[in-house]
């Protein structure tokens, strides 16, 4: 059975994320386009105190195999976010809730289901 929902009262998973790195000063640096390939050009931006760089493409499930990393520098592609110590915690749980939906997880009923802000509510705890 498919649920229904909308984020009309709810933070996304995107905005939550970025809540510690929002109005830090950015500089530009060298722009990967993968794990170890370099580009001349790029968006990809971090911060002075950045550990790696989450690559997270659009809220949705459809992206989850297409683009969710971790990288040690700027993505040239610019969506994502410096990943810093204030905001470690936090890109540990959703690059996990991310990476875990692939394969035949992921289907076309679920391919544009958001992710919003993780929440007792929204979270199932089991023993």
């Amino acid at each position: 059975m498919k649920s229904i929902y909308n984020l009309d009262n709810e933070i996304s998973a995107g905005d939550w994320i970025r809540e510690e790195v929002k109005g830090k000063q950015t500089f530009d640096a060298p722009q990967l386009s993968s794990g170890c390939l370099v580009k001349q050009s790029g968006r990809g931006k971090i911060t002075r105190s950045f550990l790696g760089y989450f690559a997270t493409p659009a809220d949705t499930v459809y992206f989850n195999d297409r683009g969710v990393t971790l990288l040690s520098g700027a993505y040239s592609n610019a969506n994502g976010l410096s990943v810093i110590p204030e905001n470690f915690m936090k890109v540990v749980a959703l690059f996990t809730a991310r990476r875990c939906i692939t394969g035949k997880y992921h289907t076309w009923i679920n391919d544009k289901d958001p992710y919003m802000k993780p929440s007792l509510t929204t979270m199932k705890l089991t023993n």
